[in-house]
């Protein structure tokens, strides 16, 4: 009857710690991560400057976008400009396959972009 315990105890243990480290990989891959461009001009960003920096932030955060293309937030635009803040949007890049996608929101503040990138879930 204690081996029994034992072996159960162990089993228990085992899982418990596989729990984890799903939770612990899911937060670190899922965190937010920033990144700071240097701004071109002080106008509001075009759609293709947006989508072409949101691709080169992509990149310098070494994510494989092969697999990724960049999705229309509503069947027209790439770039999703905020309303009330026209310095500020995001742009979806999401695969055909399973993997999730990306969002890359950009604001301009000033001489700088600030893009913050996460995975869609």
């Amino acid at each position: 009857m204690k081996t029994l315990l034992k072996i159960l105890l162990v089993a228990v243990s085992i899982a418990a710690l596989g729990y984890a480290c799903n939770i612990g990989y899911a937060f670190w891959e899922f965190r937010p991560r920033q990144v700071i461009l240097p701004a071109q001009t002080q106008q509001p960003l075009t759609e293709e400057q947006a989508v072409a920096l949101s691709r080169e932030v992509l990149l310098q955060l070494g994510e494989d976008i092969t697999k990724f293309t960049p999705r229309a937030y509503d069947g027209t635009k790439l770039y999703a400009r905020n309303t009330l803040n026209s310095s500020s949007g995001y742009v979806l890049w999401a695969s055909e396959d399973s993997h999730p996608g990306f969002s890359v929101h950009l604001e301009q503040k000033g001489e700088a972009i600030h893009c913050g990138v996460s995975r869609c879930k």
